[in-house]
């Protein structure tokens, strides 16, 4: 236990140098195509937390984007390190939706906010609604949203059941979903655990984009479900 508070001193210092490097930018408004400054050095916060704690990262299926389209971006959820994870294969080119509470969490959560995440009150519909309509306006300006569908992690790596918000907004606004399949990241942080696990090997496969045209919302779930549950049980 000795050795994960080491690892989690050395991810605070990441994450406040973080925020120290981007302040001087946001304040003076600094901004490349309207993204906070934040969203660039996302890439490298999340690297380098990676590589504080030993987590060897694979990137596959990039072959599958067009970088000049915007996505429903979902896929499996393990750990709070998919976050990094992700940041490291999509860059500036994604804005998260997450739960409210991770906005809660120290220095963490101040990253998140200053990177324009969109925080989801799962036990409100009517904030929950405002999210999306927040997320709507975002994806209007190109950007793409990335959501975890099953709306938390799993406790033993098994795909559980898919929320319908996402691939409403899909619909809505006319978008491929993008889907992807972690792995490993439980790994390094289960979840209900403080204790860090390095050395892990971990990776994110993208798979081929889903037109969200012409379908019924219930035969979207299934079929981007099916799509990662066949690539995570490969």
């Amino acid at each position: 236990m000795i050795l994960s508070y080491f690892f989690w001193i050395v991810l605070i210092l990441i994450t406040v140098i973080t925020i120290i490097v981007g302040a001087p930018f946001e304040i003076i408004g600094l901004k490349f195509n309207k993204k906070s400054f934040y969203r660039y050095i996302g890439y490298y916060w999340g690297k380098y937390s990676l590589k504080a704690t030993f987590t060897k990262f694979e990137v596959k299926g990039i072959e599958n984007i067009d970088f000049t389209k915007n996505y429903i971006v979902m896929g499996n959820h393990l750990s709070y390190f998919d976050i990094f994870l992700v940041f490291v294969a999509l860059k500036d080119k994604v804005v998260f939706m997450a739960k409210k509470e991770l906005f809660a969490i120290p220095f963490f959560g101040t990253v998140l906010k200053r990177m324009n995440f969109i925080p989801v009150d799962r036990d409100n519909p009517r904030e929950a609604m405002k999210s999306l309509i927040k997320a709507s306006k975002m994806l209007k300006e190109g950007d793409s949203i990335l959501m975890f569908p099953e709306g938390t992690r799993s406790e033993d790596g098994k795909l559980l059941e898919f929320k319908q918000g996402g691939f409403i907004l899909a619909k809505r606004a006319g978008l491929d979903i993008l889907p992807f399949v972690i792995r490993g990241t439980n790994k390094v942080l289960e979840k209900n655990s403080l204790k860090i696990h390095p050395f892990q090997k971990t990776s994110i496969t993208f798979l081929p984009p889903i037109s969200s045209e012409g379908k019924k919302v219930n035969d979207l779930v299934k079929e981007v479900r099916d799509s990662i549950f066949k690539e995570l049980n490969a």
